[in-house]
């Protein structure tokens, strides 16, 4: 075999001018594992007799570009697995007597599904993904630079490629064509798209190497020569078309490459524009079900990394609350299709329309459809997951935040805390109004609760007016001995005369209390 060379010698100031180029930040799989072992996680207990109870479990999921926090039911999990292994011996059992009775296999069930577009849950499935992606080795070598290579058929593509299959068969011929010319299994992503003229074209995104294949060929030549030969068009014509310009490489978007939300975020641009979004619109020869597009994405050798932490259900909360205010801060917005009518809808009680009247007002109010942006609503009750830039160093400043919050007792969202000091200084600098703080029920009911156990447990002594077992504090009666509640101050009664029953007025209290039905120690009254 010939031998290959995937690389050559760069000049140190060569290499210092390209990594000037471009700069990524793609933390490793350990940056992550060390940014997860900073948050205060809890560990189950272990052992031969240690047993996992019923409810869910609060779970923070870090990775590269994304953070996640969910929470799993491992006994419900275990029961599905149950349940689905006892199935499976069901249909093997089944299908073991088909093939005693009838000789052959079952046939395949007929596909009766048609896809017409990229779906939303697929796109949100593939920036997840591709956030959650370990890049380190893709982008190891410094002097290989991302590219972003096109894909393309011919102006005839329906011959050479009818169905999603037969695409999705080229772009493997592809990659074991790159295995034996430049003797290296490629990392890439790719995404699948569509022209106008209904023609599916591939994206991807990947490092091209340096040097000659085994061809003697450049990348460029090389890649052009292979995808045509791979297409392989029966006409000459379309063929020579193709070869010359059914490939491109463009590495000014490769180096915008530079994290892994901006990736996720390159391949999702033309979803996010109403003018490209016929790019993810499956054409008419391809919408029947035998004849399907497939997949719209998918990755070469990367693998995810992701690093786990259980939490506690007060920590859980916290980090999703945390999660779902900073998605809001970003202000993501989706454009959706709202009903407008001029006027208002008519409401009307009558099932039909009677009379010219009634016809006339529901034409001058006819319904239109028109676009708007809404807000992006993100980790509805503290469950969900968020992209960012840097998924390391996101987690290590939240596992600071959330020790800080347990070392000094802050509640996350109070006024008092570090968060809502910074927002009452800012409406001051803003020139509006402080917010009143807070009232923590829970903690002031709690040291009411605190103070009535400590005054219960003061000796009795007697009463210096009532002569009645009672415990003092600080001059003040607290309880009679018989356990019932009576003026509350040892005073003269300032009550009216004859309204005893309804207003008690002592000298150390502010305000009269109706409706006190109780006796009055001072005047027995």
């Amino acid at each position: 075999m010939v031998a290959v060379t995937v690389g050559v010698a760069v000049a140190p100031e060569q290499t210092e001018f390209l990594a000037g180029l471009w700069k990524p930040k793609f933390p490793s799989a350990e940056m992550v594992g060390v940014a997860a072992a900073l948050v205060p996680g809890i560990a189950e207990v272990a052992g031969s007799n240690a047993t996992l109870a019923e409810g869910p479990r609060w779970e923070f999921v870090v990775a590269p570009g994304a953070l996640q926090v969910r929470t799993r039911d491992w006994v419900k999990y275990t029961r599905t697995a149950e349940r689905q292994q006892r199935q499976g011996i069901v249909d093997t059992d089944q299908l073991a007597a088909w093939i005693k009775v009838s000789g052959s296999l079952p046939a395949d069930p007929i596909s009766t599904r048609r896809i017409t577009s990229w779906s939303r849950s697929s796109r949100a499935n593939m920036v997840k993904t591709f956030c959650q992606l370990d890049y380190s080795p893709m982008f190891a070598d410094p002097t290989r630079m991302p590219a972003m290579i096109t894909l393309t058929y011919p102006g005839d593509w329906e011959v050479v490629v009818p169905c999603g299959k037969a695409g999705k068969a080229h772009l493997k011929a592809l990659r074991k064509r790159w295995q034996r010319a430049w003797n290296e299994d490629p990392w890439a992503l790719w995404k699948q798209e569509f022209q106008r003229r209904g023609a599916p074209h591939y994206h991807l995104l990947m490092c091209p190497p340096q040097g000659e294949s085994a061809d003697g060929l450049h990348f460029r030549a090389w890649l052009s020569k292979a995808w045509a030969e791979i297409v392989g068009h029966p006409d000459s014509d379309e063929f020579h078309r193709h070869l010359c310009s059914g490939t491109a490489v463009d590495y000014a978007d490769g180096l915008r490459a530079s994290d892994p939300k901006r990736i996720a975020v390159y391949f999702t641009k033309h979803g996010s524009f109403k003018a490209k979004e016929y790019q993810n619109c499956v054409p008419e020869q391809w919408q029947h079900p035998d004849r399907g597009p497939g997949r719209f994405w998918g990755a070469w050798k990367l693998k995810p990394a992701r690093v786990g932490v259980l939490l506690n259900p007060q920590d859980g909360v916290r980090v999703g609350r945390l999660l779902r205010r900073w998605a809001r801060a970003q202000g993501t917005t989706r454009e959706v299709t709202v009903k407008r009518t001029k006027g208002g809808a008519v409401l009307s009680a009558y099932s039909d329309v009677i009379g010219l009247a009634g016809a006339g007002v529901l034409e001058s109010r006819k319904a239109r459809y028109r676009s708007s942006r809404v807000r992006v609503k993100r980790l509805p009750a503290c469950r969900g997951w968020v992209s960012v830039n840097d998924g390391a160093e996101f987690c290590s400043q939240m596992a600071r935040w959330l020790t800080l919050a347990e070392d000094t007792g802050v509640q996350q969202g109070r006024k008092g805390s570090v968060m809502g000091r910074n927002a009452q200084q800012r409406r001051v600098k803003q020139g509006k109004p402080a917010k009143p703080e807070r009232v923590d029920r829970a903690a002031e009911q709690a040291a009411i609760d605190a103070e009535l156990t400590r005054l219960a447990s003061l000796p009795l002594v007697p009463c210096e007016k009532c002569h009645d077992g009672v415990r003092h504090c600080d001059g003040i009666l607290v309880e009679h001995a018989d356990g019932v509640d009576e003026c509350s101050f040892h005073s003269e009664c300032m009550a009216p005369d004859g309204d005893h029953a309804e207003y008690v007025a002592c000298e150390d209290m502010e305000d009269e209390i109706e409706d006190y039905s109780h006796r009055c120690v001072a005047c027995s009254g």
